[in-house]
Parts: structure tokens; sequence; C-alpha cells
């Protein structure tokens, strides 16, 4: 076969950049294959696969993700692609001559069942299974510039922090209990490379963790239906999150990518939410609260 088009992975250093560049493919002497990079890279949030303290990170080899590519006038195709040894060709995906532009998107991990171009996630019970999509990349058939795809956190993390009032030591705030209870599972549209609004569905309670700081990650939802279960020294209590942020910023949705810290004043005569914060993973916010005990 003649000069084919190869399409194959490069991977660079990410940080917290949302794209990274990436050399563009060359012939030596106008002769041998014109080579497409696909450079990746991953928004702050997860603990995988190689993420620093903030979520950033990249793909290292072997790592394997779902990579769609879709054309007008072409049924879309899920390629199972693993970095440092998938080699895909131009020629090979069969694209209908009148494909001006491709698209490209990503999803890792592989989903195990897809329906339409679509399948169901679902979260995890404990803080231990990321989502990670890439939008829709728009690319001209044939091209030799790299193809970037920038994944990014699809779930929600809601990380929860206890303090004391000076009526218990850090060591007996490690003992307190934490669960919750909210929608677990959403819709992903492979081909856009994002979560369907109104999919959600599914409530169910998380795993109990112990501990002064924990993390749960969470299905993109309103936040009314999320509840937050405290147990500490034989004493339960049901929390839901308020209106707002101790910034005064509305809280309404627990928003895909982004963080929402809870922390919670462990007192004699109480537990207390006293700040609330939002950010990105990065982070939505902060909460503050207070437990009576």
């Amino acid at each position: 076969m003649n000069r084919k088009t190869r399409i194959a992975a490069l991977l660079a250093a990410a940080g917290l950049a949302p794209l990274l560049t990436a050399c563009e493919g060359t012939t030596q002497n106008g002769k041998g294959p014109t080579e497409i990079n696909i450079a990746t890279s991953i928004d702050a949030l997860a603990k995988a696969p190689q993420l620093d303290q903030n979520g950033a990170g990249n793909f290292a080899p072997g790592d394997r993700f779902a990579l769609n590519i879709a054309a007008d006038g072409f049924e879309s195709v899920l390629k199972d692609y693993t970095v440092g040894s998938t080699e895909l060709f131009w020629e090979d995906l069969g694209l209908p001559d009148a494909a001006g532009t491709v698209n490209f998107s990503g999803c890792y991990p592989w989903p195990e069942t897809v329906r339409e171009g679509a399948f169901t996630f679902t979260a995890p019970s404990t803080a231990d299974k990321d989502l990670l999509l890439a939008k829709a990349v728009r690319t001209d058939k044939g091209s030799v510039k790299p193809v970037k795809l920038a994944f990014s956190h699809a779930l929600h993390k809601l990380a929860v922090r206890y303090v004391s009032d000076g009526s218990y030591s850090d060591e007996e705030l490690a003992g307190v209990v934490t669960s919750l209870r909210a929608l677990s599972s959403c819709t992903v549209d492979l081909e856009k490379g994002e979560v369907l609004e109104g999919t959600q569905t599914a409530e169910a309670e998380t795993d109990e963790v112990s501990g002064k700081e924990v993390a749960f990650l969470l299905v993109p939802q309103p936040k009314d239906g999320v509840v937050l279960n405290v147990r500490f020294k034989g004493i339960d209590k049901t929390f839901l999150l308020p209106a707002a942020t101790t910034e005064g910023i509305p809280l309404t949705r627990l928003e895909g990518g982004k963080t929402l810290t809870v922390e919670l004043t462990v007192a004699k005569d109480g537990i207390r939410i006293d700040a609330s914060q939002i950010g990105g993973w990065n982070s939505q916010g902060n909460i503050d609260g207070e437990i009576i005990i």
C-alpha cells in the first residue's frame, strides 16, 4: 500500500495546560508515511493514570482509552487505543471520499457496553474510579496537523473535611465515618465526548469511609438530592448541602470537573457546617459546618 497516512500517539508533559503542543508529522525527502500525532492532556482532578495532586497529568505507555472517530456520511467507529503501541492509518478508516472533516473524541476508561454511540457510566462507591472525557475536536481528512485531545474530569469531587473546636484530637477525628447518598449513573455520548444532561439516575449509597478528610466522586447532578451521612462516637447525623457556599456563590448543581469542599466542625455540643467552597479540580467551593457530640 502506497504512502499511508499514519495516526500515532505523541505524549508530552501536561501540567495544567488544557492542550499540549505537538510537532507536525513530516516525511523524509518526500518519501514514507505522513505521520499525524494525537496529543493528549488531562486537566486537573483524578488518581489515574499519571496525575499530580491537583489531578492533572497525562497518559503513559500502556494506558488504554476509547478513541471515537466520526465523519459526515460515515458511521462512527470506536477504536481501542493503547498509548505507545496502537497505530492507525487514514486509509484503514474507510472514510468516504466526500468526508471533508473528521471528529476525534476520547473516553477513559474503556466503556464496557456501548449502544448507538453512548453508554451508561456508574460512579464508584469509593473515590477510586474516575471518568475522563475528551470532547470532539475536528480535523481535516488527511491533515498532518496534530489532533489534540484534552481529557477533562467528567465527575464531581465532593471533599469532606472535619476539624475540632478543641474538644477532640486529630486521632479521634480519624474515627469519623462518612458516606453519601446521591444519583450514581449517567449517560455518556461518545461522539461528543460529554455527559448528557438530564440522564442522571439510580440513587445509591456510597461505601462508608473513615477519616478526618475524605472524598467521593459523583456524577454531575442537582445538589438537593445529595445526602451526607456522618457517624461519630455512636451518634448518626445527616446533612443536606446548603443553598450557597461560604463565599455566597449559589449552589444548585455539583458540576463535572469541579470540587466542592465541605468543612464540618466537631464540638461537644454538635456538628455544624462552617464553610463550603467550590473550585476546579480545580474547585467548586467550600462549606463550613459543625457536628455537636
